[in-house]
C-alpha cells in the first residue's frame, strides 16, 4: 500500500526500523460518555501496533527533554521575578503537594475545563506553535543534536551506543510528518485526520 511504502520509507530516513507485525494502520471504536444527558461518544484510535507507533514514541520522549528545558528556563525567571509561567503538570500530585507544603497558603480551589482540546485543535496551529518550540530550545541548547534512545532523550554533542541522533531539522520535520500523516482504519475504509489530534494516538502523550 503506498501509505505504508511513505511511512517507510520516513522511518527508514531518521533510523527506524519498522517490522512486519506493526505495518498496519491505527483502528478506531468508541466509549459512552455517560455522564452527558443524553449519552455522547468519546472516539479512541488504537494505536498499539502501527506503522508510526514507535516514531511517535521516540517523538515524545524528546517533547518530553523540551518540556525539561522548558521548565529549568522558567525556574529561573521565578527565582528572579517570584512569578511562576510554567502551567504544565504530569499529574494532579503535584498541585497536592504543591498545596501541602508550607510555601501555599490556599483559602479557596476552583477547577475549570477546556472548552477546546487537542482533538479540536487547528493542526497548522499545533505545528506552528511546536515548531517555533523546538526551534528555539535547540538554539538555546546549542546542541547539533537531540541523543533519542528506547527510554530517553536528551541534548548533547557527544556520541551514545545504539542511539538515534536527530538535528532540529530532523525533530521538525518529523513533526510535520506525523501531523500530516494520521490516518485510521474504520472498517474497509481509511480516513485521514485533518483537524486535531486523535486521542489514543501515541502522539497524543505530548
Amino acid at each position: 500500500m503506498e501509505i505504508f511504502d511513505s511511512h517507510d520509507s520516513f522511518n527508514n530516513k531518521h533510523g527506524i526500523k519498522v517490522e512486519e507485525d506493526f505495518k498496519n494502520l491505527p483502528s478506531i471504536y468508541w466509549l459512552p460518555k455517560v455522564h452527558k444527558k443524553p449519552y455522547k461518544f468519546r472516539y479512541i484510535v488504537n494505536s498499539r501496533s502501527c506503522s508510526t507507533k514507535e516514531l511517535s514514541i521516540r517523538m515524545t520522549l524528546v517533547l518530553q527533554a523540551i518540556k525539561t528545558h522548558v521548565k529549568s528556563t522558567v525556574s529561573k525567571f521565578m527565582k528572579t521575578f517570584g512569578v511562576n509561567l510554567f502551567w504544565s503538570i504530569d499529574n494532579s500530585l503535584e498541585v497536592i503537594n504543591a498545596i501541602k507544603s508550607k510555601r501555599y497558603t490556599v483559602s479557596e480551589i476552583n477547577t475549570f475545563d477546556f472548552s477546546t482540546l487537542y482533538t479540536s485543535l487547528p493542526l497548522h496551529l499545533v505545528k506552528t506553535k511546536l515548531i517555533g518550540l523546538v526551534e528555539k530550545t535547540f538554539a538555546r541548547e546549542k546542541t547539533t543534536f537531540v541523543v533519542v534512545s528506547k527510554n530517553k532523550a536528551f541534548f548533547s554533542d557527544n556520541k551514545y551506543k545504539n542511539c538515534l541522533y536527530w538535528s532540529c531539522e530532523d525533530v521538525c520535520d518529523i513533526l510535520r510528518f506525523l501531523f500530516d500523516s494520521s490516518f485510521i482504519k474504520f472498517g474497509n475504509d481509511i480516513y485521514k485526520q485533518v483537524t486535531g489530534i486523535p486521542m489514543g494516538a501515541n502522539y497524543a502523550l505530548w
